[in-house]
C-alpha cells in the first residue's frame, strides 16, 4: 500500500506529464519556444516576462494570447500546474511546475489540478483544445 506522500508525488507527475504533452501539442503546431534574457527587477515579473517568451505568449490553458500589460484579462500571471497547496512536503518547487497563464484562467483554476480543472471547465468552447488533449493523454488504450 503506497502512502500518501508517494500518491501524492504521483499525482503531481501525472499533472506534469499532461503539461508535457499540452507543449508537445504546440510544439507540432509550430509554435515556438524560445528563451528570452533575464530579467533583474523583481523576481516575480523576471518569471512572467521569461515565461511569456518561452511559451511565445500562449496561455498554457486557453492557448489563446497573452499580454505582458497589466490589468487585463489575458495579462500574463504565473501559473503552478500542481498548485502549491498540494505539492507534496519536501518536494522541490522549481522551474517544472510554472508555466505562463492569462489572468482570466489563473484565477479561474484556483487551487484545482489540471484534471479537476478540466473536469470543472472543460466543456467551454474556451478550454476545448486542453480538454482534447488531455482525452488523448489519458484515453483508455
Amino acid at each position: 500500500m503506497m502512502t500518501t506522500r508517494h500518491s501524492e508525488q504521483r499525482e503531481f507527475n501525472e499533472n506534469l506529464k499532461l503539461d508535457d504533452a499540452a507543449w508537445e501539442i504546440c510544439r507540432r503546431e509550430r509554435i515556438l519556444f524560445k528563451r528570452g534574457p533575464r530579467d533583474k527587477k523583481s523576481k516575480t515579473s523576471g518569471q512572467r516576462k521569461n515565461l511569456f517568451i518561452r511559451q511565445a505568449g500562449i496561455c498554457c490553458l486557453c492557448f489563446g494570447p497573452m499580454t505582458m500589460e497589466k490589468d487585463k484579462p489575458n495579462t500574463v500571471t504565473i501559473e503552478h500546474i500542481v498548485p502549491r497547496s498540494r505539492m507534496p512536503k519536501g518536494s522541490n518547487k522549481g522551474k517544472r511546475n510554472l508555466r505562463g497563464a492569462c489572468f482570466e484562467c489563473n484565477n479561474l483554476k484556483g487551487g484545482m489540478t489540471i484534471k479537476e480543472f478540466v473536469g470543472a471547465y472543460g466543456d467551454r468552447p474556451k478550454y476545448q483544445q486542453l480538454r482534447d488533449s488531455y482525452k488523448t493523454i489519458y484515453a483508455s488504450p
